[in-house]
């Protein structure tokens, strides 16, 4: 699973990406076209023509992870091409892996307490 407290940023792929695709290729890719040097901590989520398929490049330290997510009904909500990279936050991140479309106009504004503060979760506010 991935670990999104470490995560600095989560770009989305507006492009219609071969599934076939593997991590080099997917890697040389987000290097290019979304024009991030500095790929450490970071997601690049690639969908597939018919947007049941989902993948999820992220390199760490040591390497490449390739993440992998095929709806069984349904379709993933992914914005329209001609948007460009678009930058999502983790929770918009999860709204999209959950089906929903990562813009929810009447969901709250994202607070510390919904990224992973500790003090927040625990009750104590500042």
């Amino acid at each position: 699973m991935i670990d999104l407290e470490r995560i600095e940023g989560i770009y989305l792929y507006q492009g219609i990406t071969d599934m076939r695709r593997g991590i080099d290729s997917l890697a040389a890719l987000a290097s290019t076209v979304m024009e991030k040097k500095d790929m450490l901590h970071r997601l690049f989520v690639f969908c597939g023509r018919d947007r049941r398929t989902l993948k999820i490049l992220e390199m760490d330290i040591d390497g490449y992870w390739l993440y992998q997510k095929r709806c069984v009904t349904g379709r993933f909500c992914w914005p329209k091409p001609e948007d460009g990279v678009v930058t999502i936050d983790r929770r918009q991140l999860l709204w999209l892996l959950e089906g929903l479309s990562p813009v929810q106009p009447k969901a709250h504004p994202a607070q510390q307490c919904f990224m992973g503060n500790e003090d927040c979760l625990a009750g104590k506010h500042s």
